[in-house]
């Protein structure tokens, strides 16, 4: 499981650098992005086990709430709830730390 581990952060690595902007962050979410990254989280048990993909998945939902739209197709999506899953079963701090940073951009107003 190791090599699915490393390949899976190695993914989410490359979608972060991918999706620095807007336009392409936009393409994405079309794309299934979302919805693929939410898996991810929920598949590593919200950081209960170990390894970069929680953070890294929390990191690219926080790049993506920048925009109204995608935060709103986000919350739709289950974000609120993922972030609060992360923020009480994360074994990591660092985690926690992005699972509340992506709570707080969630709740910005639309």
């Amino acid at each position: 499981f190791k090599k699915e581990a490393d390949l899976q952060e190695e993914a989410i690595n490359c979608l972060t650098k991918l999706c620095d902007t807007l336009g392409r962050a936009s393409v994405a979410a079309r794309l299934g992005l979302i919805d693929a990254v939410i898996a991810a989280i929920k598949s590593k048990n919200y950081g209960e086990i170990e390894g970069k993909l929680t953070e890294l998945s929390c990191i690219i939902l926080c790049m993506f709430s920048d925009d109204q739209k995608l935060r709103q197709e986000m919350v739709k999506a289950g974000a609120l709830n993922v972030a609060k899953q992360v923020i009480s079963k994360a074994r990591s701090l660092d985690i926690q730390r992005w699972g509340c940073e992506l709570l707080r951009s969630l709740s910005q107003p639309y």
